[in-house]
This record gives C-alpha cells, structure tokens and sequence, in this order.
C-alpha cells in the first residue's frame, strides 16, 4: 500500500548572474517553475468553481481539485506533462510556500473571530458548540477500535495501537470549518434565518474550542510524549502573554492609527512581521506554527483594522497562498491529495492539518488514513446539498397569495419589509412608513433590512453582522463602515418606534449579508418569513446637493429592484424620493393618479391608508381614457395561448374591479373625510398624459403614489412604455421621476403582489425586458 514515502534526494545548484545567456532552457530554474504551478493552479480552479457552483460546494474546494490534479494517477500517461508538473527538485519550494498560505490562513481566521461575541452567545448555542465537540471526541475511539477490529484480519498492515492514533481519530472527527459553514449558508441563502443565526453562532464557539484542543494536545501526538507537557504549559504562558500584555499595547497603538486614518502598507508590514514571529514561537515551543498565527490574529483590534487587513490581503492570501498551498497538498500520494483536500469542503484547514500530522509523525498508515479521510468525506460532501434540499426556498404562493394592502384587514398588522443600503434611505423609509398612520387597532411591524455586499473574505463580514447592534450610537472609530452604517440604521428606525405616541410600531432592524447579483432571493425569504404584506426598496438615485437634479447613486441598486419585483412574495413600493422628510408641514398632500389594473388598486389601498393620518391630504385622480387613448393594444397578448374571447372577458372583469374599488373608496373616504378628494381627468392622445401630469404638479404635491402599470392594455401607454428611462417604474413614475420633468415632489410606485413578473402571461412581454439574469 506503500504506507511509508521513499526517501528522495533534491539537487541544488547556485544561481549565476545573467542565466538566460547561460542556458538554453531557462524555464529549469526554480521560479518560472513555481509561477507556472501557481497560474496553473488558480486558472483550474476558477474552472472547478463554475462546475461546483450548481451543487453548492465551498471556494475551497476548487483549489483542492486543482490541485489533484497535478497528482501522478493522472499526469503519469503524459511523461512530458508530468516533468513539467512534478519536477522533484521544485517541491521543496511548493512546500515552503504552501506553508506560509496556511501559517496566513490561520491568522485571518484568527482575525475573523470575535471573542465578544463568544462571550455573550446564548446557551442554547453553548450548549450546541459543547455537545457537537464532546459526542464526537468520545466515540471516536470507539469508532477507531471498530476500524481496527474489521481491519485485524485483512491483508492490510495497520499502524500499532496507540493512544496517539486513539487521540488524533477522535480530533479529526471533532474539528469544524466555521469558514466554509459561513460560505455553505451563505450560498444557502440561511445565514440570516433563525436556524442560520444558531448554526453559526454555535459553530464560532465550536471552532474557538477546537483552536484550543488543537493547542493542548497537538504535542501529545508525538511520538516522543515526554516533553509534551512542557509544550503544554509554554504555549499557555505564550497566549497568557499575548493576552493580557502584548495585546493592550498593540490595540492602543493600531486604534491610534486607526481614528487618525493613518492605515497604510507600513502597518500591513508591520503585521506580517508579528505573524511570522508568534508562529515561530509557538513552533519552537513544540505546538504548531498555526497556533501562533490564530492567537496573533484573535488579540489584533477588530473592526476597521481587521477590515482593512482582509481587504487588502485577501486576493494574497486567499486567491494565491491558498491555491499554492492545495496545490502543494496535491503533489502528494493520490490518496493523500484528493482525500485530504476533499476533506476540507466542510472540515476546515484545522482537520487537514491534523490528518497531515498523524500521516507525518506515522501515527496514521495507508488503511486508517484511507478510512478516515473517506468517512469525513461523506459526512462533508453530502452536507450542502442536503442543506440545500431541506431547506430551498420554496414559492409557497398559494400560503401568500393574499399577501397586498388591499386585500389585509382593517384591524390586521401591517407588516413592512423596508430595504435599506445606506442610513439616508433608513431615514426616507422611516418618513415615509410614518404616513401609514399606525394604531393600536391597526399596528405597524417594520422589518428594516440592511443590505450588504458580501466580499470574498464572507466570514468577516457575516461575523461582523451577527450580532444585533444596540440602538445607542457609541464611539465608532473602530468599526468598519458597514457595521457604522448599520449602528445608524438601527438607532434611527429604533428611535422612530419609540417616539411619544408611536407605540403602535414594532421595529426590528438585521442586516443581510450576500451578494448583490443574489440578495434579492434574502428579501423574498425574510418577506415570507416576516408574513410582509409590502416590500419597500429605495429608487437608485438620490437627489443631487443642489436639489435639482437625482443623481445615480449605484447602478447595482436597479438591478436589485428588478429582480426583487419580478419573484416577490407580496407587494412591492421603490420609493423616489426628494426630501420627503423635509417637508414639516401641518398637512403633507398626497396625489394619487389611478388608470386602472391591479396594481393601481394596490397604490390606491396604500394611499387610502395613509389618508387616515391626521396630517394627510389626499387628492385623489382618476385618469379617464378616451377617443385614441381608449383604444386596446392587441400586440402585448398572445391570442393563440389565450384565446381572444378570454382576453376581452380578463378585460372586461379589471374594469369591473377597478369600479367596484373606486366606488368603495368614494363611498368610504371622500364621503366622510374633509381632507379626501376625487377628481377625474380625461385623456385623448398619448400627449395628453405628460400634460395632465405638468398641470397637476403645479398644484403643489409632495408625494405621489402610482402604480407600476403592469397589466395595463392601453396602446398610448405601450408607445409610452418604449420612450421609459426605467421601466421599473411604470410610464407615470417615470414621467414624474424623469429630471425633465422637473418636478420636486417625491415619488411611490406600486407593484400589487401576483402582477409583477411572478406570472407569465397577459401584458408581462413588456416587463420582461427588465429581468436581471445572474445564473
């Protein structure tokens, strides 16, 4: 089985000055061999993430199966490809600076964790952490005493018994990846979940508890335990130190540069230095070099430092050291690159460290090392699509198809899903749910979602965003301008709750962390979580400092507003606004414009629910089409799929509920409200419609609410449709949002739930146009 490597022989040879003259083949030096392994390594897998994206593997993985495939089984047919590959005098290189990529590895995970958030977690969590470490420690042994019972009368030679390989079983078995778990349920769309919040909380606590057994006993897996103990006790005084001295100093000085903003590549420089120092500590003193690493990078500040370091290090050390150092992995027996690397898809760097060791040190030989790596194998490979199928959001429609304002009882709570990726738009939110007019009879609950981009180094970010900020605004130099923005945040929407008469709000404020071509499948699973019946997203342009003009603030925002409209679970508002929070004003008056359809119904019950604030003065337009501007737009429907009579007949029932809804609201409102009107224009041509809306503006409004308009069958209306800036507004909202139009009102623009893009169909030709496609 070949348990034990041959012993191998490395040339060396000293480099001249001017080699290329020197040679015909200057590409046998040591470093255009390493480069060429290194762009090797990361192109393959760039390749192997766009396989295992679909099955939800982690990042990790991909460097792993680069890697094996450098290894001898697959390479040693192509003798040419395989000298090019496996030169034996450039191992020791790939070695040396694999090392270092896993020395940096365990530095930033070090960095990611936050030993407050340790402190503080929930017993429920300890208890998870504790009881997922101690259960696998204990049957371990018992599970190796199996392996050797099946193994004892087979072919196969086994290492002798020992407490070593008892010990080093029992601690593969026991360590977890909490990098990749953030990766998996970040991928899984579940970190933000309940589920997600414990897993992720009880998984920190157990991988701190793993550094920690990994530091205690690591020296017992020697061979010669005698001095084990002294290697014990000086890694404790090491982090003891560490602790308690070094830390303060290092935490005052970097908090120091940090409120002066004097983060720069000499400080980065700085900390390099100190992690290759506490890991040749920790090597001397017999643990491991990682320990130091970890330990270095648990005492450094968090926050805005810890943001900085990644930021800057993360394509060094995650794009390149890992990949060497995976690809390193692969250079060894078949068995031992592919089943360790394997290993890592939910185990951790801890795990492949410790199944490297015991193969090392010989505690392990062939059998064992092959049983073990394949178990964890499949307890790992199999976790993220099971995860997946379990928990795969799922499109309960027929659980939430009454999920609209119009359709929610008077004395129902109102449920709010409001979308936020800055403290301004939390503030226009906040102004414009305040118009909701909230009672005792009729509450209000507010799920703020602060959303946030997720970057390459997840763990940081997701770990940075567990933990629910306090509503009090504290010293915030430290922190990274995520974690300010959503202190911000939480202490706005938290202080508009518990205003002097606002007792009616509820207000709950998260973040979600994820990437934006994807963030909008977190808005439907929190909305359907939440039972939202209205999911109000901020337009992607912010009013300009001048007041005139809007501004686009990011691009990505749109396409985000697309794709939450096209899937969402209930009804969708994107809210233009221009200084609606501005206006301090006995009555605030609101211009509702309807044409008909769903969706004007839904902007109509929304602007119906605002007129009962003591504050409000609706106004109320119904936009009559005649003459040209009657006339039906055949083209948006498919008379072969539908048939023209049942076309006339869907036409023919939005008339009639548009009637029966308007006449409701007459009777309701305007009848019995001094500060409600209604009033109807009539439209001829497709120039009227800019003209009507100039006059009405003139009138003096601060916000108007339309609907989308998707579902309307008017042709005016499709030939407006083409001349849209954004489509996502509908051809009103985005007259009256359009800078030519010059208007100074804000703007609220309807989607009723069930008429967006979630049914394929009548009139959706058009709003197609505007999918988003991330897959």
């Amino acid at each position: 089985m070949g348990e034990v490597l041959p012993l191998a022989c490395f040339p060396a040879f000293v480099s001249e000055p001017n080699r290329l003259w020197q040679t015909s083949n200057f590409t046998d030096s040591l470093l255009p061999k390493l480069a060429f392994q290194v762009v090797y390594t990361v192109f393959v897998a760039l390749l192997f993430s766009l396989l295992f994206k679909p099955i939800h593997q982690t990042r990790i993985i991909t460097y792993v199966f680069a890697g094996f495939l450098l290894t001898p089984p697959l390479l040693r047919g192509f003798p040419s490809i395989f000298a090019v590959f496996y030169p034996i005098d450039s191992v020791f290189n790939v070695e040396i600076l694999s090392n270092f990529g896993l020395i940096y590895y365990a530095f930033l995970n070090g960095l990611e964790m936050n030993l407050d958030t340790i402190l503080k977690a929930k017993k429920e969590s300890i208890s998870i952490a504790i009881a997922g470490i101690i259960f696998p420690f204990l049957t371990g042994s018992g599970l190796y005493a199996l392996h050797r019972k099946f193994y004892i009368n087979n072919s196969f030679h086994l290492e002798e018994i020992s407490t070593h390989a008892y010990l080093m079983w029992s601690l593969i078995l026991t360590v977890t990846g909490f990098p990749n778990l953030v990766e998996i349920l970040s991928e899984l769309k579940l970190h933000y979940t309940g589920l997600g919040k414990v897993a992720l909380t009880a998984a920190m606590i157990s991988d701190t508890y793993n550094w920690i057994l990994f530091a205690l006993l690591i020296p017992f897996s020697s061979l010669d335990t005698s001095n084990a103990i002294y290697s014990v006790i000086s890694t404790i005084l090491f982090i003891v130190v560490c602790v308690f001295l070094v830390r303060p100093i290092i935490t005052k000085y970097i908090e120091k540069k940090t409120e002066e903003n004097e983060l720069d590549e000499y400080l980065l420089l700085f900390v390099v230095m100190g992690l290759l120092l506490c890991s040749n500590i920790t090597d001397i003193l017999g643990t491991h070099g990682i320990v130091g690493a970890f330990v270095y990078g648990l005492i450094l500040p968090h926050g805005k430092f810890a943001d900085f370091v990644m930021s800057v290090s993360d394509d060094f050390g995650g794009g390149f050291l890992a990949s060497v150092y995976f690809s390193g992995t692969g250079m060894r027996p078949p068995k031992d690159g592919f089943a360790i690397g394997l290993l890592l898809n939910t185990k951790g760097a801890l795990a492949l460290i410790l199944l490297s060791i015991a193969w090392d040190k010989l505690i392990f030989f062939a059998p064992t090392y092959a049983v073990l790596t394949t178990s964890v194998l499949l307890m790992t490979m199999v976790v993220s699509p099971i995860i997946n199928m379990i928990f795969k959001p799922r499109k309960r429609f027929q659980q939430t198809k009454l999920r609209t304002i119009q359709k929610l009882r008077l004395d129902a709570e109102l449920r709010i899903v409001a979308c936020v990726h800055s403290n301004s738009h939390a503030t226009s939110m906040i102004n414009l749910i305040e118009l909701f007019n909230a009672t005792r009879l009729s509450p209000i609950h507010v799920f703020s979602l602060y959303l946030v981009e997720i970057t390459n180094r997840a763990t940081a970010l997701v770990v940075a965003h567990m933990e629910k900020p306090t509503p009090q605004l504290g010293t915030q130099n430290t922190l990274t301008e995520s974690q300010v923005e959503l202190e911000n945040i939480s202490f706005n929407f938290h202080s508009f709750g518990n205003m002097d008469g606002h007792d009616a709000f509820r207000v709950e404020t998260t973040s979600v962390v994820s990437a934006y071509q994807t963030i909008h499948e977190d808005v439907f699973n929190s909305a359907r979580e939440k039972g939202a019946s209205l999911i109000l997203l901020p337009f992607h342009k912010h009013l300009s400092p001048n007041g005139n003009l809007l501004e686009t603030t990011n691009a990505v925002y749109r396409d985000i507003n697309k794709n939450v409209m096209q899937d969402a679970p209930c009804s969708v508002g994107i809210l233009v606004d221009r200084n609606l929070g501005s206006f301090k004003k006995t009555n605030l008056r609101i211009f509702m414009l309807f044409v008909g359809g769903p969706n004007d119904r839904e902007a109509l019950a929304i602007a119906w629910k605002m007129a009962k604030h003591r504050n409000v003065q609706l106004s109320m337009i119904r936009i009559c089409l005649s003459d040209e501007a009657a006339e039906v737009d055949q083209s948006t429907h498919s008379e072969e799929a539908q048939g023209m009579l049942s076309y006339v007949m869907d036409n023919e029932k939005q008339k009639e509920l548009d009637e029966e809804y308007i006449n409701k609201f007459r009777y309701s409102a305007v009848n019995n409200e001094d500060s409600v009107s209604y009033s109807e224009v009539d439209i001829h041509t497709g120039e009227d419609v800019p003209r009507m809306l100039k006059e009405v503006d003139q009138q003096g409004c601060d916000l108007y609410i339309v609907g989308q308009g998707n579902g309307r069958n008017s042709r005016i209306f499709s030939i407006l449709l083409e001349w849209c800036e954004c489509l996502e507004l509908g051809v009103i909202g985005d007259i009256l949002a359009s800078d030519i139009f010059c208007s100074s009102s804000s703007v609220l623009v309807v989607q009723q739930y069930g008429f967006g893009g979630m049914q394929s169909g009548k009139n959706n030709n058009a709003f197609e146009s505007l999918l988003v496609k991330t897959e």
